[in-house]
């Protein structure tokens, strides 16, 4: 696995230094083919760590298997972006993102500085910290609740989630969302944003449009 783990980073690096077409091709189809056979041997790894059992002569603590498994999760995303990248420069329009997105980030500087200076910000965080503290004893408690209530139970589709307005109940957190969710909400559309969250001080994400 961790053979495979490193000459799929390796290949992915040679994608983004190649300078040839016909070796960027041959870099991304390894680097395809690995990326499969890397996810076979983890998901084998992973149940054979969880039963106990296995052949396995290495002997890793949690945590690396934790830093591993984080690594590996970020593939995908590699994967995705040399994709993206190679796409842009063989189609010729390289300049031209790097041109939308530097407009794109003026643009979205000035939201963010509306966003901040709008008083309902403070009002909406204040609301919902209320509602998220007097939820549940826990934040593990909140959270798991809060999840339920609005994914687990929402009847909306997965990639729609933010449809639901508010949950059922009494409760002060519900409330919030009933008054501020379809505002920002808005905003998420407006803005083209991928999403918007509000964490407290403690780290905890109190509210988020998607849900996701």
């Amino acid at each position: 696995v961790i053979s495979k783990f490193a000459t799929m980073k390796a290949s992915l690096h040679e994608v983004l230094a190649s300078n040839t077409t016909a070796s960027e091709h041959a870099a991304i189809r390894a680097a395809y083919q690995l990326g499969n056979a890397v996810s076979d041997d983890m998901a084998t790894a992973i149940n054979l760590y969880a039963a106990g059992s296995g052949t396995c002569i290495l002997k890793r603590s949690a945590t690396a298997w934790e830093v591993s498994l984080d690594e590996m999760s970020r593939l995908p995303y590699l994967f995705n972006k040399v994709q993206s990248e190679f796409a842009l420069i063989e189609a010729g329009l390289s300049e031209t993102w790097l041109k939308n997105s530097a407009s794109d980030l003026t643009d979205h500087k000035g939201f963010i500085r509306t966003e901040a200076w709008d008083p309902r910000l403070v009002d909406a965080f204040l609301a919902f910290k209320e509602g998220w503290d007097a939820f549940r004893p826990t934040n593990a408690e909140r959270l798991l609740s809060l999840q339920v209530a609005y994914i687990t139970l929402n009847e909306h589709p997965a990639g729609s989630k933010d449809q639901l307005d508010y949950a059922p109940g009494s409760e002060l957190y519900h409330r919030a969302h009933k008054q501020y969710h379809p505002t920002y909400r808005s905003i998420l559309y407006e803005r083209n944003y991928y999403d918007i969250f509000m964490l407290d001080l403690e780290g905890n994400l109190i509210y988020s449009v998607y849900k996701e």
